[in-house]
């Protein structure tokens, strides 16, 4: 028989048993909310000598699906950038509602599934379009068995050439027709990246080119994919790249050309171009060579990258020019890139753009003078007036066809930016003159000058301006000065063209440009028909002022071209190589100039 103290010490166990379970069955049941609403369930527990201890984990409350933190559930097309395997799909279910869904290309394509049998990123598609989802299977067993198993079936151009998995004949052929293809898109500007591999589909497939057809080799070794137009154009550069250094090595001298830009994604590249005469045929040959990422477009920055190029991959010796924009960077007289390749090789001969320097002469000179102020700003309401509508467009162009001496052209656009845009412009207005008066009178008369405050000029405005002296005089007789400078400028825009010819040829536009002060060109003779035509009767004084303007412009003109366009000796006494049935002694001072600046010999040069 156990004693009483006995009895008691078992007694108080169970109790302390008892406590412990219900006091869990408690903690659960206070934090467990039921959902049902038909039936209440009623518990009622005795606990006897038992208290909660201050140190138990109370469990918090679940948060529902309105308090959990809230997540981008659209899909962002930036997570395709760095996850080139990454598909969006947008579908309809059976009830006509919108689904969008995400997919692994890479999982779908070797049809391999996650845990327990999971096809959502292969079939299906996870319907949750949120970041986490996506970053969680980039993560998962399932995909990096994928990556590591497209990375080790994919054969690759290099290992194909180097013979590591060596080609069949027709397998070398279909290579060699895809990176036809790729030199194509990439020629017409078309993007291989997401071309490449339909086009190559669409020629198997729709044309039946057997050739193509041997671009796989094996179950996932493929020539089609967007890694591999990578790779042939990776490829075909480095070749033509290597090609075009040994040529230029070869030569007796080249120039260099330069330029910075900033692209779509903000970032600044500077890209080089190479002028050099080849050693075999003496053909002057322009060619791409590189184009390089840079931090910023500091004068520091691009010199240390010509620098790079010329003494590292082409050679200092042959380098005898530098070819630039007339921006401070570039040619500056203290830190400009020019100046300091000069200090590297005083030798150098450093050219500003020849034509971006005619535009800025031709600029300064229309803004010198209000006649050729105002007469620019019709020629730009012109353009605005039929650009902004469809409408007028068409009606000058019917009023075009009837008429038998106009012809049917659109009036262009006038821009100091784009170069020498100006002759386009005034040979288009000159040439529809009369049509273009006819159709804004008519519009007036027919009620259809009806313009808001600020939405441009009325037709009404434009005709009064356009029967006037001046702009009649003026806009011919820019057709007659500007043609000399546009033909100065296609010279300079010439592939062949050549430091020597520079000086003749802006000699020539000079004295052409003079002898408007005195004799009428061909256009300008044309004005009298015009303005006999439209009635237009100027005064004397009107006709002095405008002559007056426009031997100011010539006078300008000229005096901002020999400012504009100066260069230095050297480049002057090049126009010696274009001389030709001259005397014997005619360019001997041009050819000590340029054998003391290039270091040759001076007699020898002269008897050559």
């Amino acid at each position: 028989m156990p004693s009483e103290k006995r009895k008691l010490i078992q007694l108080q166990n169970e109790r302390a048993k008892i406590a412990k379970t219900n006091q869990s069955l408690t903690s659960f049941f206070c934090v467990a909310q039921s959902t049902n609403t038909g039936t209440e369930v009623a518990t009622k527990t005795t606990v006897t000598e038992t208290s909660v201890p201050q140190n138990r984990k109370i469990l918090k409350p679940h948060k529902t699906g309105s308090d959990k933190a809230k997540h981008k559930v659209e899909f962002d097309r930036s997570w395709t950038r760095e996850r080139p395997w990454l598909l969006h799909k947008v579908d309809t279910d059976n009830e006509g509602n919108k689904v969008e869904v995400m997919l692994c290309e890479l999982c779908s394509k070797h049809k391999t599934q996650g845990r327990n049998g999971n096809s959502v990123w292969i079939t299906t598609g996870c319907k949750s379009l949120r970041l986490d989802r996506v970053t969680d299977h980039e993560r998962s067993d399932q995909h990096k068995d994928v990556v590591k198993l497209e990375t080790e079936d994919q054969m690759t151009i290099d290992n194909s050439f180097n013979e590591k998995t060596p080609l069949s004949d027709k397998e070398f052929e279909a290579v060699v027709c895809a990176s036809k293809v790729v030199h194509f898109l990439v020629k017409h500007n078309i993007p291989h990246t997401t071309v490449y591999e339909d086009f190559i589909d669409f020629a198997i497939n729709e044309l039946k080119s057997p050739v193509l057809a041997n671009l796989s080799k094996g179950k996932n070794a493929t020539y089609k994919s967007r890694a591999t137009a990578e790779e042939l154009l990776t490829a075909m550069s480095d070749d033509i790249q290597e090609t075009v250094k040994q040529n230029i090595k070869q030569s007796h001298a080249y120039s260099v050309l330069t330029d910075e830009v900033t692209d779509v994604s903000n970032k600044k590249h500077l890209a080089f171009c190479v002028q050099y005469a080849n050693s075999d045929s003496g053909e002057i040959n322009v060619d791409f060579v590189k184009d390089i990422q840079v931090d910023d477009g500091k004068a520091e920055t691009i010199f240390k990258a010509t620098e790079t190029l010329v003494q590292n991959e082409l050679g200092m010796d042959n380098f005898v020019a530098f070819g630039s924009d007339g921006c401070n960077t570039m040619i500056g007289k203290k830190t400009g890139v020019a100046t300091r390749l000069k200090e590297i090789k005083p030798e150098v001969v450093t050219v500003h753009c020849h034509n971006h320097r005619l535009a800025l002469a031709a600029k300064d000179s229309f803004e010198s003078i209000k006649q050729f102020r105002d007469t620019d700003d019709v020629l730009s309401g012109i353009h605005k007036y039929y650009k902004s509508s469809s409408n007028r467009t068409r009606s000058l162009e019917k009023l075009q066809s009837v008429l038998e001496d106009c012809d049917q052209k659109h009036i262009k656009q006038v821009a100091h930016t784009r170069w020498l845009s100006h002759h386009d412009a005034v040979t288009s207005l000159r040439d529809t003159y009369g049509a273009v008066i006819m159709d804004l009178e008519d519009a007036v008369e027919s009620g259809k000058d009806k313009v808001r405050i600020g939405s441009g000029p009325s037709a009404s405005g434009l005709g009064k301006k356009l029967k006037t002296y001046q702009s009649v005089h003026i806009i011919h007789f820019l057709c007659d000065a500007l043609r000399p400078l546009t033909q100065l400028a296609l010279t300079f825009e010439s592939n062949n063209v050549d430091l020597s010819v520079i000086k003749p040829k802006m000699d020539a536009t000079i004295s052409a440009l003079n002898k408007l002060k005195s004799v009428d060109g061909v256009s300008m003779k044309k004005s009298s028909k015009l303005l006999q035509e439209f009635e237009i009767t100027p005064t004397e004084d009107e006709i002095n002022r405008v002559k007056h303007a426009e031997c100011l412009f010539v006078d300008n003109l000229v005096a901002n071209i020999e400012s504009r366009l100066e260069n230095s000796d050297v480049i002057d006494s090049m126009s010696v190589f274009a001389m030709k049935d001259t005397g014997a002694l005619a360019g001997n001072d041009e050819i000590e100039m340029l054998a003391d600046h290039f270091s040759f010999d001076i007699d020898q040069s002269l008897y050559e």
